[in-house]
């Protein structure tokens, strides 16, 4: 194997090996040709490794077949994965990694000349790619009959697609036609992102958003349910590093550029609206020191602008926003935001997680006294307070959507759950939990992860006796998360207050293939039963 620097040297030309070139875009591992990165702002955003006998190609900026490139680097084996961060809305400083394997046909051979796979790319201009794949006839999962009485609308659901679930190992991939149309009412395709120069939308992934359909394959779910609306959703918590997004808003004649190239980006793809998830105006990454006070107004003036020019078209404009007092208080002209946005999304979660070096649930309803011995943000830190202050801030409440998470915060504990009075709840946490099989996540597990660790794995499931709140615990090893009856409490939550609905983070952690529990998609489920009236649904206990 020749030495990682002189690789970089050949590659890049003299770069510390541990940096970015200085621009944005993806990249070969200089020590792994099945290994890239992308690169942002001089640094690395995001580590991906592609799937078994396939490489990254320079040229086209993609996995391909290993015979299509000419691989120079050290190894090009893929047998270990490096862990996963998804989208998840967390501050941490780990860094996104997946695994990715070529399409069922193969990648086009072409390694010299443009095309329409190079990433990232600003596709208003793009053709169809003639090698692209193309989805299987019908649902890749087995379909499960309608029920009787069908759904009701008076709620919404709001269901994240993520572009890189489909990365996991194989029992977790999840796919487009994974989804059952008629349990959502929305879906929010996540996600695009802002190109740094232009400052205009472009596509993350054109593996998965063009090569392979995602997009229009999300799209075209709506054949299977009419009344369902398909938003494209722009940012992400790792996409809101750095300062483009202000640069944007601040910026009249930026703001006029992204208007008009979103516009043309959303009819290219038939979107039916706009997510916007910048994280966060001002407090960009809970940072409310690193954004100008500008950021506030010209937000809110950004928004006004992008509703004006969507109205003509029907369109929807809607956002992902904080749970945070604090960045509410800094980040968002609510009166102004509440005339201009369709609804909100509350990220009501993350509210704990391994940067508190405690365990305690990251989604809690209410507050809970016992935690201020060792929890002095317990007051605010909570669904109840943080939905009645957007309220009170001036958010209509039918335009205010509570955000659920099919994921639980989990945490390598100093000392056995099972010894602790309230076993683990509130001890004194060393670092994220173990990262589960599929998601690859220190301090992160799917749903399915967890009700897979209490059949298989000997964990054990308890509540807090003062809550009620859902756990599971192995040795030193816990998990805060919501399950079928916190769901249920929920969707009486959102119903008490007549809030706009739920929001889901997201479709691809649920136990969509039924590993698990007694049906498929249970939380999904549940809230179908509690918001919009399926008997078929009530009733599931996982």
């Amino acid at each position: 194997m020749l030495p990682s620097l002189i690789i970089c040297l050949a590659l890049f030309g003299v770069i510390n090996c541990q940096n970015c070139p200085s621009s944005e875009g993806y990249f070969q591992d200089p020590s792994n040709c099945a290994k890239f990165f992308f690169c942002s702002g001089g640094k690395i955003v995001h580590r991906y490794e592609c799937g078994q006998n396939s490489v990254f190609n320079p040229d086209l900026k993609i996995c391909d077949w290993k015979e299509n490139v000419r691989c120079i680097s050290g190894s090009s084996s893929s047998s270990t994965s490096m862990p996963h961060v998804g989208e998840n809305e967390i501050p941490d400083n780990s860094i996104e990694t997946s695994s990715s394997n070529p399409s069922t046909s193969s990648p086009s051979t072409t390694s010299t000349s443009t095309s329409t796979t190079t990433l990232p790319s600003n596709v208003i201009d793009e053709t169809e790619n003639p090698n692209e794949w193309h989805p299987p006839v019908g649902p890749t999962t087995t379909a499960e009959p309608d029920p009787a009485d069908g759904f009701n609308d008076d709620y919404k659901i709001v269901c994240y697609f993520t572009n890189w679930a489909w990365y996991r190992p194989q029992g977790a991939k999840y796919i487009p036609e994974d989804t059952n149309a008629k349990y959502c009412t929305h879906i929010n395709y996540g996600f695009a992102v802002l190109d740094y120069s232009s400052l205009t939308i472009k596509i993350h992934d054109s593996w998965a958003d063009v090569d392979n359909r995602f997009m229009k394959r999300v799209v075209a779910l709506k054949r299977n349910n009419p009344r369902l609306k398909v938003l494209l959703s722009l940012g992400g918590w790792n996409d809101s590093a750095g300062d483009k997004y202000s640069r944007l808003v601040n910026n009249p004649s930026a703001r006029r550029n992204f208007i008009e190239n979103a516009m043309k980006f959303l009819v290219k793809y038939g979107f039916d609206g706009l997510d916007l998830d910048w994280e966060y105006p001002k407090c960009w990454q809970t940072a409310c020191k690193d954004g100008p006070e500008s950021d506030k107004a010209n937000f809110a003036i950004f928004v006004r602008e992008l509703r004006q020019a969507f109205e003509p078209k029907g369109w929807l404009l809607t956002a992902a926003v904080s749970p945070s007092k604090q960045v509410i208080d800094a980040g968002y002209d609510v009166p102004s935001l509440a005339k201009d946005f369709d609804f909100i999304n509350v990220m009501a979660y993350d509210m704990h997680g391994q940067w508190d070096k405690f365990a305690a649930h990251h989604a809690p309803l209410y507050s809970r006294e016992a935690s201020k011995s060792f929890d002095p943000n317990d007051g605010i830190f909570n669904i109840n307070y943080t939905v009645n202050y957007w309220i009170e801030q001036g958010m209509p409440k039918k335009k205010v959507v509570l955000g659920v998470p099919f994921y639980g915060r989990s945490f390598a504990l100093e000392g056995q759950a099972e010894s602790h009075p309230l076993k683990g709840y509130g001890a004194a946490a060393l670092q994220g939990g173990e990262p589960g099989t599929y998601t690859r996540e220190k301090g992160y597990l799917a749903f399915y992860e967890i009700c897979e660790y209490q059949k298989n794995q000997g964990w054990t499931k308890a509540r807090d006796p003062s809550t009620g709140l859902p756990f599971a615990y192995k040795g030193n090893q816990w998990v805060g998360y919501d399950d079928t009856e916190q769901m249920r409490k929920k969707t009486d939550f959102i119903k008490s207050l007549d809030i706009g609905g739920a929001m889901v983070w997201a479709l691809d952690l649920d136990d969509f293939m039924g590993r698990c529990c007694s049906t498929k998609w249970p939380l999904l489920k549940t809230l179908n039963a509690g918001l919009r009236g399926v008997k078929a649904f009530e009733g599931i206990d996982c």
